[in-house]
């Protein structure tokens, strides 16, 4: 591997393993994951894949289930010439028993791939990617399309046409709770993916705080970490060419008490042509825990001006204090950046994210996975002492426009202009 001078400045504590390569009987090139190590690098080597654009390709390595290990920090190896991005999810069970599947939502269906979502089953467990809920014979069915698994763990996206909003509002009740369940009985839902790691357009490798590490494999509900690689453009592999992107993931045996997390927060919706638009996001912290935030990472598509996050708490006269954890160009390299504030997170107190969106286009732009669509992400990493992360792993609306943090009547005081411009 080629480092450069920045990825050489990285020097986190613990070990990083390379994955020993072996070809399977087509000739094929796959990790081989032992239980005696946890196997750090994935590396994607198949000509027989790339053979379309907006492609997503997923890999999994088993974690010894005798050991905890306790992750703290992240080697991307991959430039944006080659990956749109990567993810890396954590699983109970992958979606796939192959060394390689395609797992991207807008996967074509053919006998020449198999195609699943990366996790299976488990608290970060698989979900079917379409499920409808009937209003009235009357009225247009609301279509939602819950757990997508690329770069938004469940966004919502629906038609533009007329809908009935009470059978809305009753189908996303408790997926925007955190919690994946619905609610109308028309489906079972079970919980969403967990990312832990994402990297897109260049973003340096990651080092975690002193002592705080995802923790894995043991009594942890992660047994599997599957990479996943968007590839949306393939040209480069016409002529035969192979890829090797990945990970490197530093870790550690040794027990740590300050166990790392990741919230998204994110939004569905659509962008209305030549036009600016706000997707907010709001959830509320329920869950009897402190959480210290210590990093954030933004993510769109080429839409995005600005990304906002924030940690919204009511003073004594029920006004609310817009605390800022962060705020990018989301067409920077979108690594982890230090919070602007590392004060913590209590019960009570609520999560707010907000995507500006600036549209030259013809056209209305939905949230969706390809390039042609958009994406409103705000992750939020953080850390628990002497306590698991937090059962929400995501913090999710409607978007625009049916949501927007001028509806929301749990909040006030909301900073509309700072939160939807770059600071000088």
């Amino acid at each position: 591997m080629q480092t450069s001078s920045r990825n050489r400045a990285f020097r986190p504590r613990g070990r990083r393993l390379l994955a020993k390569m072996v070809p399977d009987s087509a000739g094929r090139m796959y990790h081989l994951v032992t239980l005696q190590s946890l196997i750090s690098v994935f590396q994607n080597r198949s000509r027989y894949f790339f053979v379309q654009p907006e492609l997503y390709l997923c890999t999994p390595i088993k974690v010894d289930p005798s050991k905890s290990y306790f992750i703290i920090g992240f080697e991307p190896n991959a430039t944006m010439e080659t990956a749109h991005h990567m993810l890396l999810y954590g699983c109970t069970a992958p979606g796939s028993k192959k060394a390689v599947w395609n797992c991207g939502e807008m996967a074509k269906h053919d006998d020449t791939m198999e195609t699943s979502s990366p996790c299976a089953k488990g608290s970060q467990s698989r979900v079917d990617p379409t499920s409808t809920c009937y209003g009235p014979m009357d009225q247009s069915s609301v279509v939602i399309t819950m757990c997508y698994t690329v770069e938004s763990i469940s966004y919502i996206s629906w038609s533009m046409h007329p809908m009935n909003t009470q059978y809305v509002d009753k189908a996303l009740d408790s997926v925007t709770n955190g919690t994946g369940r619905r609610i109308n009985n028309l489906h079972s839902v079970q919980p969403c993916l967990q990312v832990i790691y994402a990297w897109a357009r260049d973003a340096p490798p990651l080092a975690l705080p002193e002592g705080v590490g995802f923790q894995v494999g043991g009594k942890s509900p992660i047994q599997y970490l599957v990479l996943q690689v968007h590839y949306a453009v393939i040209d480069k592999f016409e002529d035969g060419s192979t890829d090797n992107s990945g990970i490197f993931l530093h870790y550690t045996e040794r027990p740590l008490s300050k166990l790392a997390g990741v919230i998204l927060l994110g939004t569905g919706g659509a962008i209305p042509p030549k036009k600016t638009e706000h997707m907010d996001t709001m959830c509320r912290i329920k869950e009897k825990k402190t959480i210290h935030p210590f990093a954030y990472r933004t993510h769109t598509h080429s839409l995005g001006k600005v990304v906002s996050g924030y940690k919204v708490r009511a003073n004594d006269g029920d006004i609310d204090d817009w605390t800022l954890l962060g705020k990018r160009d989301p067409l920077t390299p979108q690594m982890f950046y230090p919070v602007m504030n590392n004060d913590t997170i209590e019960t009570g107190d609520m999560l707010a994210a907000r995507c500006t969106m600036e549209s030259n286009r013809d056209d209305w732009t939905m949230i969706g996975a390809t390039n042609k669509d958009e994406m409103c992400n705000f992750y939020l990493m953080y850390w628990v002492d002497k306590t698991t992360p937090l059962e929400m792993k995501y913090c999710f609306t409607p978007g625009p426009p049916y949501y927007s943090w001028k509806t929301e009547q749990q909040l006030n005081n909301i900073p509309d202009k700072s939160a939807s411009i770059l600071d000088d």
